[in-house]
């Protein structure tokens, strides 16, 4: 039994060799009290909760703002996910779907609150559609070049919106020797 354990114990060790932690930013290691807008074509605007964000389709006229997420002083954070955070530096990156641009904001808060990681945003610029699954698309290419090229063993990944969470647990099926664990987080209200 003793030799067992230790054999399990030396395959953990090797997949754990090479890993990379994944933290998306909104709603995730923060939670932005200001939201997230629909813009309608006279001037008029509605807020979205971040669920219906998900699921919504634009009609003729309508634009998404996202205004709010450029100022740090919507934010409040998510200090488990936060811990978490710090726990995996410096094997842990954030990657969001907010464009690089207003990454930089996101970076900026992570500063004040002394985390230095590895910060991409792959979100696509654009306000009249949500690119919902395209910025899934995005965020599982990303994890994927970096399985590739940094010959990835484990990957972990936490995000807010399932179909994020979809995106990624797809790459299980192209890279069946690499372990990939997701976890969906609960938006905080």
């Amino acid at each position: 039994m003793k030799k067992l354990g230790k054999l399990i114990k030396k395959e953990i060790d090797n997949v754990l060799k090479r890993p990379l932690y994944v933290f998306d930013f909104d709603e995730t290691l923060a939670h932005n009290k200001g939201g997230i807008r629909i813009q309608s074509s006279d001037g008029s605007s509605r807020p979205l909760t971040q669920e219906e964000y998900y699921v919504y389709k634009l009609k003729q006229g309508e634009t998404i703002n996202l205004d709010d997420y450029s100022d740090i002083n919507n934010l409040t954070p998510n200090l488990l996910h936060l811990a978490l955070l710090k726990k995996h530096i410096p094997n842990a990156v954030v990657l969001s779907a907010r464009t690089p641009d207003t990454m930089e904001q996101a970076v900026e808060y992570l500063a004040l609150l002394d985390i230095s990681i590895p910060s991409f945003g792959v979100g696509i610029e654009d306000d009249t559609d949500t690119h919902v699954i395209g910025n899934a698309l995005r965020k599982a290419e990303w994890i994927s070049q970096q399985i590739q090229s940094k010959d990835l063993t484990y990957v972990e990944f936490w995000d807010d919106n399932p179909a994020n969470i979809h995106a990624v647990e797809a790459l299980r099926k192209e890279m069946p020797e690499v372990v990939i664990l997701t976890h969906l987080v609960n938006v905080i209200d």
